[in-house]
């Protein structure tokens, strides 16, 4: 799967990042620990650890994933598409030229560290 990921919200900037991705086995869970509630991205969930790798949050009431969080640093916060649908709160609103069906990317070394960095789960700010 690969992803624009705008880099920030003042600079039309972004790239993409190629995610292996599988579909996971229903008891892929097996022999997690699981270590209780707590509230994440307005949703109160199960949280999970397997094996020092990930750490998996899952909504309470529907047991849909809301967050990951891997030993790299890296995080995953998952979020649904709906066609046509405005989010509320204009910071969150994906920037205009996302819509664009023109690409804007830097050559810019520095700027590609930093991405490498952040996609690794290792830059430093």
């Amino acid at each position: 799967m690969a992803a624009p990921i705008p880099l920030h919200p003042r600079h039309e900037l972004q790239c993409s990042a190629q995610l292996e991705v599988g579909i996971l086995r229903p008891n892929w869970l097996d022999g997690a620990t699981y270590l209780g509630q707590r509230s994440v991205d307005g949703f109160l969930c199960n949280v999970w650890e397997k094996v020092d790798f990930i750490t998996y949050f899952e909504d309470v009431v529907t047991k849909r994933p809301v967050h990951w969080f891997f030993y790299t640093g890296r995080e995953a916060h998952v979020m649904t598409f709906e066609v046509g649908a405005v989010l509320e709160d204009s910071k969150w609103q994906a920037p205009v030229y996302c819509f664009d069906n023109t690409t804007k990317t830097s050559t810019d070394s520095a700027t590609h560290s930093f991405l490498d960095g952040v996609l690794k789960g290792s830059a430093v700010l």
